[in-house]
């Protein structure tokens, strides 16, 4: 993805249920990384900048960030509505 003059790479894609959990995640990473959250019709993506050292980690498969799910089941899980009928 290409924002502000700047690319990114996509760290985590997970289903639109996240959408807390990823928000929470990426406000994380936003300390200290350039972080972008975008959202489709079912699911959540975040990218974080090339430029980041972590990012090359993650590229190269040697990532030192902490991983969504890991990262997710240590918050508070918020419960999942059941689908409504049409």
């Amino acid at each position: 993805m290409y924002y502000q003059s700047e690319l990114f790479c996509r760290l985590q894609s997970v289903p639109a249920r996240y959408r807390a959990q990823l928000y929470h995640y990426a406000c994380r990473l936003a300390q200290k990384e350039s972080i972008i959250v975008s959202a489709g019709p079912e699911s959540y993506s975040i990218w974080i900048g090339l430029r980041s050292p972590d990012a090359i980690e993650h590229i190269t498969g040697n990532c030192p960030l902490p991983a969504f799910l890991q990262f997710a089941h240590q918050q508070p899980m918020p419960p999942v509505p059941p689908p409504q009928e049409a």
